[in-house]
């Protein structure tokens, strides 16, 4: 459960990068 958060909190600025771009 833990995992998936730190997954989603370290994959979510990625993608603002991405769509910013």
């Amino acid at each position: 459960m833990a995992a998936s958060v730190i997954f989603i909190l370290a994959i979510t600025p990625l993608e603002n990068c991405l769509l910013a771009s």
